[in-house]
Order: C-alpha cells, then structure tokens, then sequence
C-alpha cells in the first residue's frame, strides 16, 4: 500500500507519460494496435502526455478492462478502458471515447496500472492496489470484473 502511495503522489506532482521498463519497441508503442480505428482530430491537438497515455491505454485495453475507474462521472463505463474508447456489441473497439482527455482520475488510473505492468507486477495485484488507494479516499469504482486468477 506504502508503494502504491508513493506512486500516486508522484502520478499526482506531474507525469511524462514515460515508464521505466522500456520492454516495447518505441515504434510500437508510437502506432495504435492493428484493429483500432483511426484517432480522431482532437487526440492529435491534445497535449502530448494525454496522446501517450491513450496509446499506453490502447495496447493494453484488455487488462483495463479487469481496472475500475474511479472518476464518479456517471457515463455508464464499466471500466477504465471506458474512459477511452467505445466498443460494439462484440467488444471491438469501434471509436475514441473523448472522456479521459479532461479526467485525471482516469489518466492516473491508467497511468498506474500500465506502469504495474512494465515493472512485473500482477494485474491481479495491481488491481488490489487500485482499489485500497482509491476506496481509502473515499472514491467508488465501477462495476468492473476483476482478472482471471492467473494474472
């Protein structure tokens, strides 16, 4: 919990929307995953940190859907990867949801979990983290299943 404290008073003082593991290749991660449409106007005038964390948010789409959101919008999001991006009734990412380009919760959120990732750790655990952080201030997830035990 100590770790996940420090990590969000560091997310919260500012951040690069750089990790320290730089296990992908940089051209990957500059290119949205094969299948994502094509981003809209607003992702290329939005400030840089956001761009990154909307791709970081794009290749790892399927662990934040198992990471609530925390935010309290109401927009009916069942996850934080709700925040960026819609999905058709097969779960294809259809369209760029604007969401998180004005929502700090959502950035940090996703922001944490894909540097969980890069360092190793668990989504299960990561998961863990997110909740004891966000629910000891009070914040109220959404209905978000949680990872298979595996991971």
């Amino acid at each position: 919990m100590a770790v996940l404290l420090l990590a969000l008073s560091g997310v919260v003082a500012g951040c690069s929307g750089q990790t320290g593991n730089h296990s992908r290749d940089a051209a990957q991660e500059a290119t949205l995953p094969e299948g994502f449409p094509e981003a809209p106007d607003w992702y290329h005038h939005a400030p840089k940190p956001i761009q990154e964390t909307y791709l970081a948010a794009a290749h790892h789409h399927d662990e934040l859907q198992h990471i609530p959101c925390y935010c309290g919008c109401g927009a009916f999001h069942a996850s934080n990867s709700d925040c960026y991006f819609q999905r058709d009734e097969t779960g294809a990412v259809v369209a760029f949801d604007r969401h998180a380009v004005g929502c700090q919760i959502c950035l940090d959120i996703t922001r944490q979990t894909v540097a969980g990732l890069e360092s190793g750790r668990s989504l299960t655990r990561i998961r863990q983290e997110i909740d004891e952080a966000y629910q000891a201030m009070g914040l109220t997830p959404t209905p978000t299943p949680l990872p298979p035990p595996d991971q």
